[in-house]
Order: structure tokens, then sequence, then C-alpha cells
């Protein structure tokens, strides 16, 4: 099966049983928290010059760029590169 068969039967799936479906990308509480990954790059290595990271659904790398982006300042350039490459 294709990823958005797979997506679209999970949530059938939850709607038909009363659940709740939680999308593991594009739900921001769930960006918000994948982007604690930052934090732990941050404590491994404190001067981050680049992050490489792989994009299934984008939820994971939107969370971390954000932290990037808003907590540690990191602009220009190296951002604007970063941001249409994943978009």
């Amino acid at each position: 099966l294709d990823c958005l068969t797979t997506e679209l039967y999970a949530k059938k799936y939850a709607a038909d049983n009363d659940l709740i479906w939680v999308s593991p990308y594009n739900d921001a509480q769930v960006i918000g928290g994948q982007g604690t990954i930052a934090l732990e790059i941050i404590e491994e290595i404190s001067d981050v010059d680049y992050v490489f990271g792989c994009i299934g659904g984008g939820g994971m790398m939107s969370g971390i760029s954000t932290y990037f982006f808003i907590w540690e300042g990191l602009t220009g350039e190296p951002m604007r590169k970063f941001l249409m490459e994943i978009s």
C-alpha cells in the first residue's frame, strides 16, 4: 500500500470507531514535540552549523527548523535555502 491509502484508511478507521486521529506530521503539537530534537542536538553540539535530516511527511524537520529559527536565530540565506528545499 502507498502512504496516502494507508493514512486515509487510518483516518476512516478512527472515525468509524470513535477514535481520535493524530497526524504524525500535520499537527502543531506533534511538530512542537518533534522540535525538542533540536534541544538534544544543542545539548550534544553547542555550536551547530548545519542540520541534515530525512523528510517524509515533514513534521520532524518542521519542528527542528522552527526551533533553530526562533530560538537559535538561524536566519539568512542558509535558512531560506533550507526552507526552499523542503517545500
